[in-house]
């Protein structure tokens, strides 16, 4: 054929791909636990390897308390000396209130009923374990994922997410109340086209879910929205009546797990300050929550003995060296974890410094980019040791991860005459913490120039600042009306922090703070 030709030729593509091997893949795994889950771990080690040898005992924070058994669900309590129980000893056994069914237990044993796949059970307790006390997403749930199984692809972890969300109660494993609201809503037979229309980002209006309120806003948008019709009172009563049979925190109802064993997997002292005046801050692991481990002197005087002369000498002294290699590799790994995990927390206090002499509402805005670089690790490297691990300090049990706060821009101009958040009064709010027992704060102080002015505010800090000022408010003016989201965002503003009413709503609702016409 005129015009036309044909050619073969052979090219040679040189690429290059970083093949894991099973030394690497336990080193990532040994990041991804907590204190807790590395001494299982390392005692299980211990027991398949014994070229590895316990040199001092797991000394787990002991629990004074009645501790309930996971396995039965029976409370045991623990006495020291004679267990022999008196009379008022035994009533009190009987009368002692039954363990309530935590979120995590209710919604696993759902799954189990429905699929016998290990790999899928796996990953789905994984999920249902990193659901809060509202039943959302703590971590990212693609964060959840181990290289080391190569079974956990995204396509099964959205599979048992679906699962999840619809089991009972519907609408956990939702990233927000917006996601578990619609995931309940996709649940019901019939959802009423305005009430869907409201469900996706339009729950504002809803702040005096009133009828003739929410017509009339809803009139107003639709100048410039497509609204469902019909657009009338009885429309907009039975979306609303609808609405009102979702639940925006479906977990609110089941005991929490997620705190009743937590163990710090780092601390953070306070220490006298030096001769300038500055504070000083000892950082540290809790080492004492797993054991620790060496090598076995007889395995590995074993591995560098003489060459054998029998076959099972042979043999022996082959295992042995295996052994000893795995145990050596086992070792290493876990002192590379406790190296990157302290040099993370270290790194954490010096950049978050302000939140360690003064406390939450000075929580700074911090990337988990800034903290790899300043480590030597890559940011997936942080995330790892972020996820499920917690941080002790004289503000409370925080998990790692809480350190990480997008940035919120301050408003401007800022007031320097605004009032201080002490005038209301000076709560110790409660914002992302396990446990914040926190001593009184300082007040806010005034912002003046441009350092205070242009300093960046943490997602975090503001959600402190308005924990503080709703409660505060409640304090000083009992019995008074609630400030609504938009008197909320006035107030902020003026103690430059800039956050919209629609932001405002958003935080409250992360706080499980009930709207001004709820809290009435």
């Amino acid at each position: 054929m005129p015009g036309f030709s044909m050619n073969v030729s052979q090219q040679q593509r040189q690429s290059l791909h970083m093949k894991m091997n099973p030394q690497m893949l336990q080193s990532l795994s040994l990041l991804t636990m907590n204190a807790a889950e590395l001494r299982d771990y390392i005692y299980e080690e211990t027991q398949r390897n014994p070229a590895l040898e316990i040199t001092r005992d797991a000394q787990p924070e002991t629990v004074t308390v009645s501790k309930i058994s996971a396995r039965t669900g029976e409370r045991i309590v623990s006495s020291g000396g004679n267990t022999a129980a008196s009379d008022d000893f035994q009533a009190f056994i009987e009368s002692a209130p039954q363990p309530e069914e935590s979120l995590q237990e209710h919604l696993t044993a759902q799954y189990r009923l429905q699929t016998s796949d290990r790999a899928e059970l796996h990953l789905a307790e994984k999920i249902i374990g990193n659901l809060d006390s509202r039943g959302f997403h703590l971590a990212p749930p693609e964060s959840l994922l181990d290289p080391a199984r190569p079974e956990e692809t995204p396509e099964l972890l959205n599979r048992c997410i679906r699962t999840i969300r619809h089991l009972d109660p519907v609408g956990c494993a939702a990233a927000d109340v917006t996601e578990t609201l619609l995931i309940q809503a996709d649940n019901a037979p019939y959802v009423p086209p305005l009430a869907r229309y409201l469900l996706n980002g339009r729950l504002d209006l809803l702040e005096k879910p009133r009828p003739p309120l929410v017509l009339k806003k809803l009139q107003a948008l639709a100048e410039t929205d497509e609204i469902p019709p019909p657009l009338t009172e009885a429309s907009v009563t039975e979306a609303l009546d609808f609405i009102k049979t979702l639940d925006p925190l479906p977990a609110r109802n089941y005991a929490s797990s997620a705190t009743a064993y937590v163990s710090p997997d780092i601390r953070v002292t306070r220490l006298p300050a030096d001769e300038e005046g500055a504070w000083r801050f000892e950082v540290e692991l809790t080492r004492s929550s797993f054991p620790e481990i060496a090598l076995s002197p007889v395995f590995t005087e074993l591995a560098e003995s003489p060459l054998p002369k029998t076959e099972s000498e042979k043999q022996g002294r082959k295992f042995a060296k295996e052994a000893v290699r795995d145990a050596q590799w086992f070792i290493s790994a876990v002192e590379q974890r406790e190296s990157t995990l302290l040099k993370t927390g270290r790194a954490i206090v010096s950049a978050q410094r302000a939140f360690f002499e003064a406390g939450p509402r000075a929580l700074a805005p911090l990337r988990m980019k800034d903290i790899a670089e300043i480590v030597g690790v890559h940011e997936t490297t942080v995330s790892r040791i972020a996820n499920g691990k917690y941080l002790q300090c004289e503000w409370g049990l925080f998990e790692i991860k809480y350190f990480f706060s997008s940035q919120v821009s301050r408003a401007a101009p800022v007031s320097a005459n605004a009032p201080q958040l002490a005038n209301i009064s000076p709560v110790s709010a409660k914002a992302a913490p396990v446990s914040a027992n926190a001593p009184q704060l300082a007040p806010l102080p005034k912002a003046s120039g441009a350092t205070q002015r242009d300093a960046p505010l943490s997602k975090e800090s503001v959600k402190f600042e308005l924990k503080a000022l709703i409660d505060g408010y409640r304090a000083a003016h009992p019995g008074a009306k609630p400030l609504s989201d938009q008197k909320l965002s006035d107030l902020l503003a003026e103690r430059g922090i800039r956050a919209a009413r629609r932001t405002v709503a958003k935080y409250r609702t992360e706080l499980n703070i009930d709207s001004s016409f709820d809290r009435k």
